[in-house]
């Protein structure tokens, strides 16, 4: 299951773009093209996961309740908004605890 937070971080959505439509799409199992997802980590060592959309399609996801904090186009929009998202974080708090900024 997914977890949409309200603060969602976006980064290389098309120009009018429906983030409704879109964030159904992917629950629902469409193949949605080169979309990331930044979510919580799926092990203790991660501070977060980028995971391709398409993806989430296997049994190993879909067991899992995942928070998602942001959506990308592309798999370098992705890693730069997860670069926003520490430099975010270290602003707000100082250090650069994900799990504790996101929670």
């Amino acid at each position: 299951m997914l977890l949409w937070k309200d603060n969602l971080y976006t980064g290389g959505l098309k120009e009018g773009e429906s983030l409704p439509a879109l964030k159904r799409k992917i629950e629902t199992g469409w193949f949605v093209k080169d979309y990331y997802l930044i979510t919580s980590p799926t092990n203790t060592e991660n501070l977060l996961d980028i995971i391709e959309a398409r993806l989430l399609r296997f049994s190993f996801y879909r067991s899992r309740n995942l928070s998602v904090f942001g959506l990308a186009k592309g798999k370098g929009n992705a890693e730069q908004l997860l670069e926003k998202m520490i430099a975010d974080a270290y602003e707000d708090n100082g250090n650069v605890n994900l799990r504790e900024y996101f929670g």
